[in-house]
């Protein structure tokens, strides 16, 4: 009777232990996958981590060459208000110099441009041929 009771509990013993085995196979078994899931995660935010920083330094680039843009086009700006401002005073000093033109011709006795520009040819033309041929020309 003891010996049976002895065999039973140590069936029951070798049971549990089979369990306990089978149960700390699969614990050991959950643990590697765990672990390689863990690695895994850790290279992708490692990854993460490099692409943010290479975003970051195109951000940062991306800024100083906006910075840049808005200094050139400050720059850009001054510039054409300067011509814009000479433009106005070569149009001030065009129109007085017609003025003055205009002047010059009635005082000589012009009605229009035109006819003083023929006589100013006229006149070019006849210093050409003098000072080409050596020759007094009346003109």
């Amino acid at each position: 009777d003891y010996l049976e009771t002895v065999i039973a509990s140590n069936s029951g013993t070798e049971d549990k232990e089979a369990e306990q085995n089978e149960l700390l196979h699969q614990l050991r078994k959950e643990k590697k996958e765990l672990e390689a899931k863990l690695t895994k995660q850790t290279k992708s935010l490692e990854q993460h981590d490099i692409d943010k920083k290479e975003l970051e330094a195109k951000l940062t680039e991306q800024t100083m060459s906006l910075e840049q843009h808005d200094i050139d086009k400050k720059e850009l700006e001054a510039k054409l208000t300067e011509q814009t401002k000479r433009l106005k005073q070569y149009d001030i000093d065009k129109k007085m110099l017609e003025e003055k033109l205009e002047k010059t011709e009635k005082k000589l006795g012009y009605r229009d441009s035109e006819a003083l520009k023929k006589q100013l040819s006229i006149n070019n033309l006849c210093e050409v041929l003098e000072a080409t041929a050596h020759v007094q020309i009346q003109c």
